[in-house]
């Protein structure tokens, strides 16, 4: 088979994975981040190929020259990167992005940008919500470890008689026990580690060396040629195409953020499948996808694609709704073309001139150019300024209810209960008298609770805040010692809970379970209960679904009216804003999820008024009393830096 000709399809493969990636980073496509696992099964099956036929050449690895190929291919491009993109935000980032971009350029530098995103604490997931510039470089810190290891095994192995053996059995064993961890390491909550680790992605990359190393490509060529030209052809493109078919609905249907079965088994099975599909347009066989792959666009954004990866996320961050006036197509097609104008100019200025040694010839010359850029790299740490990020400050006396709530009613005297037929107004328990309280939630409620506690105390009640970021009290099992051991051991008058999204990453029938457990146990202490929906969400970032908890909540109310109360904060956040009355003080972060301080002040004094009509022992205070307190100003509100600016 000729490299060139093998090559060809694997280009157009290589321009189709990159491509799946920014309609995912441009929220167009929900499973395009699955294009990282492409790239990485092509990696994995042309650096195999590589070394094996070094292997079987020279009966060694030449680690220096390997080396010097690989980071001549990808580290100038990746260098300018990183010099360029600090001052880059810095001129048209945000404080936060700003700062982002300060503290990853050098984990990003030394190879390791997905374990500074997994010891930062980053969510992958939280891409739209919290977007930082760098956050995509946890890929080509896996791939780039890889490149660092890989032919050390290979050297290592290739003295052995039965090398190629030897390494197939390793290629064996490590994607079993990277698949494991994968599993082991899951948590719904926190999904980062199992999703960014070398170690739990490690199997996608082998499983493109292991459909190398067993000669795929070679015996399809063989079974070609060997007379049975037309039934391969035949066979190659059902199982082609199925393949196509699998891993284009895949990419059409999966959500990473929610999808549990990714960690448990479906990124292995996609990686599979991409391996074996590479493995077979490998094979010159003239197949249709083989033709299709092939074609000049294709092939062209194939050659870009790295220039393409590296530039196409900050350029997103930079072209945004609010800078650009654009929005829909406009936009996309704006940030597309001006990210692909940006890999061009890569691939012709920088990419191109080096790998042809037109630029730095020598590996001399090459080592004194990369050190010199690693100098520029961390120098812009400290010479690109920081920018003003301080959280804005708000009037506490301009601290009001929004005249759409004030406008709203609630009816207090007469409790009707939902019929089948008719409501039947019955008469309205009695009130209750409250002077403890106990606020619970997810990192919204976390937020939240600095203001209602001081609002509440300032209304003569004593409240403390019991939750956890990231969850919500499902399954209860797990959380009980975070949510309901507050409860039993201050036995509060009334414990609020802010409903969480996070319960619903579990199946209705644990919300189920939870929900019924939960109630239990705070009814039984003879505290009343109230669930408060949580604040609109920035819906082109982040989905925020509570709808059947809160189905259970408003029917549980309906039923103990005297224990069991709703209070659904819509009618006071009305749709979602980042400044709910334009008066250039953010209320929301822009994470499009959290509050900033004014938002929590805003929505405690509501909460609080709200509580006195259902509630005696509550006697709301102006919020000059209280909304001024230290509280405003807690790290959290900056956290990241600028993002209440």
């Amino acid at each position: 088979m000729a490299a060139g000709d093998r090559h060809l399809p694997l280009d157009g493969l290589r321009g189709v994975a990159v491509v799946g990636v920014l309609l995912f980073h441009d929220d167009r496509l929900r499973g395009g981040f699955l294009g990282v696992d492409l790239f990485f099964a092509l990696s994995g099956f042309l650096i195999t190929g590589l070394l094996m036929q070094e292997v079987q050449a020279t009966s060694t690895v030449g680690l220096l020259r390997f080396w010097e190929r690989r980071y001549r291919r990808l580290l100038p491009a990746f260098i300018v990167l990183l010099v360029l993109v600090p001052p880059l935000m810095y001129w048209w980032g945000t404080p936060a992005q700003l700062t982002a971009a300060r503290e990853a350029v050098l984990p990003a530098l030394a190879q390791v940008a997905n374990w500074h995103e997994i010891f930062q604490g980053g969510d992958y997931w939280a891409l739209f919500a919290d977007p930082t510039p760098l956050t995509h470089l946890w890929s080509l810190g896996v791939e780039q470890q890889f490149y660092l290891v890989w032919p050390v095994v290979f050297l290592l192995v290739s003295h052995l008689r039965r090398w190629r053996a030897a390494m197939t059995t390793l290629c064996v064993a490590v994607i079993a026990a990277s698949a494991t961890l994968m599993w082991l390491l899951y948590d719904p909550s926190n999904p980062n580690r199992a999703y960014e680790g070398t170690d739990t992605r490690a199997s996608s990359i082998v499983l493109g060396g292991l459909v190398a190393l067993i000669g795929l490509p070679t015996i399809v060529w063989e079974r070609h040629r060997g007379g049975s030209a037309a039934v391969t052809r035949a066979v190659l493109e059902v199982v082609q195409w199925g393949l196509v078919g699998g891993i284009a609905w895949a990419w059409w249907s999966t959500d990473g953020a929610s999808s549990v079965g990714l960690a448990r088994g479906g990124l292995l099975a996609h990686s599979a499948a991409s391996a074996l599909l590479i493995a077979t347009l490998a094979a010159p066989v003239p197949t249709s996808l083989r033709r299709l792959l092939a074609v000049g666009p294709l092939r062209a954004a194939g050659a870009v694609s790295y220039g393409w990866y590296l530039w196409h996320w900050p350029i997103y961050l930079v072209l945004t709704e609010q800078r650009t006036g654009w929005e829909g197509l406009a936009l996309s097609v704006t940030r597309w073309t001006a990210s692909l104008a940006a890999a061009v100019a890569s691939y012709y200025l920088v990419e191109m001139p080096i790998r042809a040694r037109r630029w730095c010839p020598t590996p001399r010359a090459l080592v004194a150019t990369l050190a010199a850029g690693a100098v520029l790299v961390a120098a812009g740490t400290v010479l690109v300024p920081r920018r003003s990020a301080a959280p804005a400050a708000f009037d506490a006396a301009s601290v009001t209810v929004p005249q759409a709530a004030v406008d709203i009613v609630d009816t207090v005297g007469v409790t009707t209960v939902p019929s089948a037929t008719t409501a039947v107004p019955t008469t309205a328990p009695p009130r209750r008298e409250v002077r403890t309280a106990l606020w619970s939630g997810d990192s919204i409620g976390k937020d939240e609770s600095l203001g209602v506690i001081a609002a509440l105390a300032a209304a003569g009640v004593t409240a403390s805040y019991a939750g956890y970021p990231g969850t919500g009290f499902t399954p209860l099992p797990k959380r009980w010692p975070v949510y309901v051991e507050p409860v039993l051991k201050t036995e509060p008058d009334l414990v609020l809970y802010q409903l969480s999204a996070w319960d619903s990453v579990q199946t209705p029938e644990a919300q189920q379970a939870a929900f019924s457990e939960y109630t239990e146990a705070v009814l039984g202490t003879g505290a009343a209960l109230v669930f408060v929906t949580p604040p609109p969400v920035d819906s082109t970032k982040v989905q925020n679904e509570v709808s059947f908890m809160l189905g259970l909540a408003r029917q549980l109310a309906a039923d103990r009216p005297a224990d069991v109360f709703l209070i659904e904060a819509g009618e006071f956040w009305g749709p979602f804003a980042y400044d709910i009355d334009d008066d250039g003080v953010p209320d929301r972060r822009q994470d499009g999820v959290h509050l900033c301080a004014q938002g929590v002040a805003r929505f405690a004094n509501w909460l609080v008024i709200e509580l006195a009509e259902r509630f005696d022992g509550i006697e709301p205070a102006p919020p000059a009393e209280w909304a001024n307190g230290p509280w405003v100003t807690d790290p959290r509100f900056n956290s990241p830096e600028g993002t209440c600016s």
